[in-house]
């Protein structure tokens, strides 16, 4: 009887009741490989080309435990045939060494299709005898729902392509928002699976998915057949490139917005005021500030309530930003309090503006919200011009000043 360490190219063995010792050792290793695979069987004395092949099929790991009881049985005294369909796998596959962590994912089952492979981007303009040599190595796996696929603490020698299912890509932490989503098509690990780093995202299974995976000695094979295999990936990590780019834009953005308001926040007013205070200075214009409050907001929150009270900050910024040009800045300073900066404005031209603004607040004597029918609100204001070699603490200052000066004299009005 052979050892049961043997390796070779079997595509079917026949096995009598004296090699029960060999049949449990080969049921022991197909168990890993079994699951979503068929095991196709022929009865004892029937010709493989007369008669249909009757499936063995595993598609969840549940039937692990009962393959390693039950394939010996079927060895015993038949013929049996481990070749996948299309003759994609076969029993030296389950017989050689695992690569490191390729037991660590539950394998799927997947007819191998050449004409879905080559639809997959990755693979577009490949020849098709490169793809068919390539069939043998893909090995699908299942991911069930909130499964981690990449994870930054963990080296990744594998391309994954998804073929079923959603992924989610997660920076930091899986708490985190997602930054992105990878559908039907795209490629998973490309950056790690090159630079042979860990990965520097999380990769995680939005719902149950299959993925196909790809060793990093296989592509690196098909690589040096055919380059444009290479050409592929590349305008692929060109896009993730471009993609990122897009993202950081997008969060530096959304990190100078205040998330109440839509109006600026004070990061956003350093850049500003350096930008502005620079290009004024150069063209020899002045550049003038507003700092607003709104008048009794405390009382108005006691009264109507904290979220009638957002919305009337809402109410405020709607209205004065309706009325601002493009280059002017709106920014929630803090609570109930906002500032202006006006480029090329001086302090004549800033307190018919101011004016204009507290007038159409003060003629807003209620207004319709969520919460149903909410008063008005006015506010003060006070104003500050840009001295030379002034400061944006400076210039905050003295119409802070001002704004005190306001509120001293009754409120609902303009100081400056």
């Amino acid at each position: 009887m052979p050892s049961p360490g043997f390796t070779g190219q079997l595509a079917h063995i026949h096995l009598t009741n004296d090699s029960l010792a060999l049949a449990a050792a080969i049921g022991e290793r197909l168990a890993g490989y079994a699951v979503g695979h068929r095991i196709h069987w022929i009865p004892p004395g029937v010709r493989r080309d007369a008669h249909p092949l009757t499936h063995l099929y595993f598609r969840t790991a549940i039937g692990r435990p009962a393959l390693l009881w039950a394939l010996p049985c079927y060895l015993c005294g038949n013929s049996v045939d481990y070749r996948h369909v299309n003759t994609t796998w076969s029993v030296s596959d389950a017989l050689r060494p695992p690569r490191p962590g390729e037991n660590a994912m539950k394998t799927a089952y997947w007819p191998a299709d050449l004409q879905q492979i080559q639809r997959l981007r990755l693979f577009h303009n490949i020849a098709a005898n490169n793809l068919e040599r390539l069939l043998a190595e893909f090995r699908a796996c299942e991911l069930e729902a909130g499964e981690v696929l990449l994870s930054p603490f963990d080296r990744n020698q594998h391309l994954y392509l998804l073929l079923q299912g959603r992924l989610r890509v997660y920076l930091g932490s899986l708490d985190n928002q997602p930054v992105g989503t990878l559908e039907v098509g795209d490629c998973a690990g490309e950056i790690s699976f090159i630079d042979n780093e860990r990965p520097s995202a999380y990769v995680v299974a939005e719902c149950p998915s299959i993925v196909l995976r790809l060793h990093r000695e296989s592509l690196v094979t098909l690589f040096q057949q055919s380059p444009q295999v290479m050409q592929n990936l590349l305008q692929l990590l060109c896009e993730r490139v471009r993609k990122g780019n897009r993202q950081i834009l997008d969060s530096e953005q959304h990190a100078n917005i205040d998330t109440l308001t839509g109006c600026f926040n004070r990061r956003w007013l350093e850049h500003v005021f350096e930008r502005e205070s620079t290009r004024c200075a150069f063209n020899e214009e002045p550049i003038s500030l507003l700092m607003l409050d709104v008048d009794h907001f405390k009382a108005y929150n006691d009264q109507h309530g904290h979220l009638a009270g957002d919305y009337a900050l809402c109410l405020v910024a709607n209205t004065l930003n309706s009325q601002l040009r493009a280059k002017d800045s709106l920014i929630r300073f803090g609570g109930e309090e906002f500032v202006i900066l006006l480029p090329e404005i001086a302090a004549d031209d800033a307190r018919s503006i101011a004016e204009r603004l507290r007038i159409s607040l003060e003629r807003i004597t209620s207004f319709y919200s969520p919460v149903g029918v909410l008063p008005g609100v006015t506010i003060s204001i006070g104003l500050a011009q840009m001295q030379h070699q002034d400061s944006l603490q400076g210039l905050i200052a003295r119409a802070d000043a001002a704004l005190y000066q306001a509120k001293q004299q009754g409120r609902n009005c303009l100081s400056g």
